[in-house]
């Protein structure tokens, strides 16, 4: 199985959007997300994956129910 992580993201959307494209190039099966989305609009890329997702909260998330709408409801758990 291969893994993707990628994590503290901080709404750079061009910096996902590549990290997806090498996802889906790698053909990754899942990828992992340790937290630190920040916003709601930094998981559109996501959306372009072509295996699953699933991730974590990190410590600087901002409106956690919108980031879990626009993930599926695909992020759980707390930081540490």
């Amino acid at each position: 199985m291969k893994l993707g992580l990628i994590a503290d993201t901080h709404d750079n959307v061009p910096a996902v959007a590549k990290a997806v494209d090498v996802f889906n190039r790698e053909a990754v099966d899942r990828v992992l997300h340790a937290g630190d989305y920040v916003s709601p609009f930094s998981l559109k890329p996501f959306t372009s994956l072509k295996c699953n997702f699933s991730g974590v909260w990190g410590n600087n998330d901002g409106d956690r129910l919108a980031v879990q709408n626009m993930a599926g409801g695909k992020i759980s758990g707390s930081p540490s």
